[in-house]
């Protein structure tokens, strides 16, 4: 499910239910000393999937704003947007400025974009290296 502007894709139990679930998993792996996991090992814990994580990391991005963030961003039907790692927005609006070169060679471009939490974030946007930037709340 995707995040819309204004409210969130889960409830409050749903969030708490996910984060501990992941939070067993997480458990687990470190208990048994490994990163990796076949679904039958893991089954008595039921791993969030991909889309509940997302899920999540929307439900905190509204309720709880952060101060800095690690964000993808995505140029869709000619508008930029913030995204999460599945690709559900964070962002109501977004300029990205023009490119330049920073002192260590890599290409790099401004971001301003408001959150669907309400909050204005600014930062870079790290276009040489891949699809995400760092923002931090606007002063």
């Amino acid at each position: 499910m995707e995040a819309n502007l204004h409210g969130s894709p889960i409830t409050k139990y749903e969030a708490q239910d996910i984060r501990q679930r992941a939070a067993a998993l997480c458990a687990w792996l470190t208990d048994h000393k490994t990163n990796s996991y076949k679904p039958e090992q893991v089954a008595h814990i039921n791993p969030p999937t991909n889309s509940e994580r997302s899920d999540c990391e929307i439900f905190e991005f509204l309720h709880n704003p952060p101060d800095t963030y690690f964000a993808y961003v995505t140029k869709k039907e000619g508008r930029w947007q913030a995204i999460n790692w599945p690709g559900a927005p964070l962002s109501e609006w977004c300029h990205v400025g023009a490119e330049y070169c920073s002192d260590m060679g890599d290409k790099r471009r401004a971001i301003e974009f408001m959150g669907i939490n309400g909050v204005r974030y600014v930062g870079t946007f790290y276009c040489g290296a891949g699809d995400y930037c760092r923002v931090r709340r606007a002063k």
